[in-house]
Order: structure tokens, then sequence, then C-alpha cells
């Protein structure tokens, strides 16, 4: 990931939002299919836990029957079995119906790394009712993300008149800087980004502001979707 930017045809973070046995564009002789980089990703997660009695795996509401069913074919060629699968928005909502006992209608947004998914809920005698799922693509944190660099790239022409997305390794940096520049931004009003691009130090003024700016076009879109499937007693959970 600290690479990805520098190196973008030798990364691939799409194995588990695009899970099927569908044949890679780019393959190898160790990955076919996303379903082999799911297996790898899940191999290694996994060996290091005691897992002998098995796992319970929680899913995002949006996969497919087909999906789940590839799912099960990767979990059986793991080190351990998986004694179920279980709606990973199901588990969200069932805390949150339980929390507050007069919601009767709850929407689960899970911001996954490519999309946003809504899951709206409903109680019906005791029981939580699945109704929708909504996905709205380029609405995750990978979209975030590439927000807030290019926000960071276009203050640095801005203020510097320094574009740091003509060197991969000066876009890279600030993409490394994000975590550390998001936490701050909580505390700081301003705060000071500097790249040192040989023996010349840019700098950058950035605010939180900034940061909260550029997200309202993505958030924009996800407020949409949650103003058509919420009544007036939905609880929301993020």
């Amino acid at each position: 990931r600290s690479q990805a930017r520098q190196h973008p045809r030798h990364s691939f973070n799409q194995f588990w939002s695009q899970l099927s046995l569908d044949p890679l564009t780019i393959k190898n002789k160790h990955f076919r299919h996303t379903a082999d980089l799911a297996y790898g990703h899940l191999d290694t997660l996994t060996r290091p836990l005691n897992l002998e009695h098995g796992a319970v795996i929680a899913v995002p509401s949006n996969y497919n029957r087909t999906q789940l069913s590839v799912l099960l074919g990767v979990v059986k060629q793991c080190a351990f079995s998986a004694v179920g699968l279980v709606d990973l928005a199901l588990l969200q909502a069932a805390g949150t119906v339980a929390n507050e006992s007069s919601a009767n209608e709850c929407i689960v947004i899970d911001l996954q790394l490519h999309q946003a998914v809504l899951t709206s809920f409903r109680q019906v005698d005791g029981h939580l009712l699945k109704e929708q799922v909504v996905q709205i693509p380029f609405a995750g944190l990978l979209a975030l993300q590439d927000a807030w660099v290019n926000m960071i790239c276009d203050e640095f022409i801005s203020q510097s008149r320094f574009d740091p997305q003509r060197d991969a390794e000066s876009e890279q940096f600030i993409a490394n800087q994000l975590s550390r520049l998001l936490s701050t931004s909580q505390n700081t009003n301003e705060q000071i980004l500097e790249i040192n691009l040989k023996g010349t130090v840019h700098q950058v003024h950035l605010t939180r502001a900034h940061f909260e700016q550029k997200s309202q076009a993505i958030f924009t879109r996800i407020n949409q979707q949650i103003s058509e499937l919420r009544h007036p007693s939905s609880t929301l959970h993020v």
C-alpha cells in the first residue's frame, strides 16, 4: 500500500469486491482470478489464529449468491472450516435496534473500499426484515482518499506552484501522510505539510475545512440515497 501509487500496475485491491472465478486481465502462475487473491489474503490472515473449531464469517450485504458460493469455495481451501455465514449489516442493525427500543427501522451505512453500501431493515414481530440493499459506486474509502490527495496536490500548486503529481514519489508521500493529517486536523485548525524534492522544500498549509469541503461531493451522493430509504423513525448506523 505504501508503494502502490509508485507502482500502480503491481497492485490490485478489488479481489474482495469483485470476488469471482473470472480470469484476471494480468495473470501469473500464482493467481488466475480474484478468488485466488482472496484465498491468499484470507489464508495469510487466518494462519496465525487458532480456528480449529471453525469460524463464523460476517459477509457484506451486497454479496450475491454466486459470490457467497465462491467465498465458501475459498474457505474450503484454507486451514479452517467455516461454521457459518452472517450478514454484516444485520449484525450492526441488531445492535442498533436492541439499544433503541423505539427504533422500528434502521439503515446501516457500510463504507467499503470501493463503494458505500446502504442496507435498510424493518422490525416485524420481533424480527429484523431486510428490505433493500443499495450500492453507491465510487463512494468508498478509496474515493475519499483520492479526493483528499488531489485536494492537497491542488493546494501545493496554488500555494507554492509545485505540482506533486508530476512525480510519483511525491504523490505517494502525500498518500502515506493522509492518516496523520486527518488525525491532526481533528485537533488543529491549521497544519503544514512539507515535501523535500531533490533539496528543494515545498510546503502547504492545510485546515480541516479543506478535507471537509473535498468530501462533500461523495457524502452528498450518499445522503441522496439515504433520503430515499429513510423513514421518520429510522436510525442510522455508520
